[in-house]
Order: structure tokens, then C-alpha cells, then sequence
């Protein structure tokens, strides 16, 4: 799938400052993945995510 590679065609122009970086967002996610243990807790993305908000 080439999601990644054309999404930014289907962007609002008024938006694009509030999109998050695709390619780091999933990143983030891989990472959170390994690192949680599922049986103990839930990952956190809040704070990486929020770095990113104007």
C-alpha cells in the first residue's frame, strides 16, 4: 500500500498545519508496540503527540 507516499494529495489546505507527520506517527506506534506489555498497561502516546499540536 502507498498510503504514505500520497496522502498528502487528499490534505485540506487550511488544515495542514494540525496533521501529524505520517511517517513519524507510525513510527511512534511501532515503538509504543515493542515497548508495552500489554498484560500490564495500555501505551501512552499523549505526550509525543501533543509535541506536535500549534
Amino acid at each position: 500500500m502507498q498510503f504514505g507516499l500520497n496522502y498528502h494529495q487528499y490534505q485540506v489546505p487550511e488544515w495542514v498545519p494540525y496533521y501529524l507527520p505520517y511517517f513519524l506517527l507510525k513510527r511512534l506506534l511501532k515503538t509504543a508496540i515493542r515497548t508495552v506489555d500489554f498484560a500490564e498497561k495500555q501505551p501512552d502516546f499523549t505526550g509525543p503527540l501533543l509535541s506536535f499540536m500549534p
